[in-house]
């Protein structure tokens, strides 16, 4: 959505305190129970709040402001895309029992490899919400 690519684009804007690269492991830390969809929520949720307080406590942001509360409007939004193509990715591949998501967001990084090439990985989506990607 604009909004998911606003909010990127403010985000990426505050440069080196930003640059991360998370990964989210199909049922890596998931509570009993949980659904991948769950579990990535809550570690977005869970990882952006520590990444805004650390940038309030650094004065990089405002505190009270929307990424230092961890931008949680963005992460839902986020989720629900990674959410829907994980979806399509169901209905166009089917489920296989052995398969397990891996979901990498990188975050202002230099030369980052999106891996168009063989490496026994079935399916892959490299996506840039803003820059060059």
């Amino acid at each position: 959505s604009e909004a998911v690519m606003a909010w990127a684009k403010e985000f990426c804007a505050l440069g080196e305190p930003v640059a991360d690269q998370l990964c989210y492991y199909e049922g890596y830390k998931a509570q009993p129970g949980e659904t991948f969809e769950q579990q990535l929520k809550r570690q977005m949720v869970e990882d952006m709040k520590e990444c805004g307080q650390a940038l309030a406590d650094d004065k990089v942001v405002k505190k009270g402001s929307e990424i230092a509360r961890g931008s949680p409007a963005a992460v839902e939004q986020l989720v629900e895309l990674l959410t829907r193509l994980m979806r399509l990715h169901q209905q166009c591949c089917g489920e296989a029992e052995d398969m397990r998501w891996k979901v990498k967001i990188q975050i202002n990084q230099n030369g980052a490899c999106t891996k168009f090439h063989d490496d026994l990985v079935e399916v892959r989506l490299a996506m840039a919400l803003v820059g060059d990607g």
